[in-house]
């Protein structure tokens, strides 16, 4: 599960150990899941990634099919929101927000899908914003970035 430190992300990881599943967890922060190993042990995996990095988003996968044999369910929840102006957000900006947002998304998927897919089994969510859907289009906003989880997990859907 990527993007577990906090929010959604969190409370979803702390309900699937609750129910007795293994679950490997990232977060850019090596020590945000300490109180979780301490109360469920080896059940959860912490591993630190940063999934706008190829290779780290490919390792962090490796690593948990290494440790549990096997992936059922990857929630790829990393990503966050850019508010502003169009005109005020700056490049940097832009690029780090596409580099999780976007290609996040993309590393985790090609690292998991060919594992799924030799099992025959799994699921891979996407978790994106209601902006997705309802993204509010006005010319002084920068509503790029929206469409792309919803766009790119419906397309995976359509193709199978």
């Amino acid at each position: 599960m990527t993007g577990a430190s906090k929010g959604f992300g969190r409370g979803w990881a702390e309900a699937a150990l609750e129910r007795g599943d293994r679950v490997a967890v990232t977060s850019r922060s090596g020590s945000a899941f300490d109180d979780l190993v301490e109360k469920y042990g080896n059940a959860v995996l912490p591993l630190r990634a940063d999934v706008a990095d190829r290779t780290a988003a490919f390792e962090a996968v490796e690593r948990a099919i290494d440790t549990f044999g096997a992936l059922d369910v990857v929630i790829d929840n990393a990503g966050y929101g850019l508010f502003g102006m169009t005109e005020e957000v700056t490049e940097r900006q832009a690029r780090d927000q596409i580099d999780i947002n976007v290609f996040g998304a993309l590393w985790v998927t090609q690292a998991a899908l060919p594992h799924l897919r030799a099992r025959g089994s799994g699921h891979i969510i996407q978790v994106s914003s209601i902006g997705g859907v309802t993204s509010a289009v006005r010319a002084d906003r920068l509503p790029a970035y929206d469409d792309r989880r919803c766009g790119s997990s419906s397309a995976r859907a359509r193709s199978r």
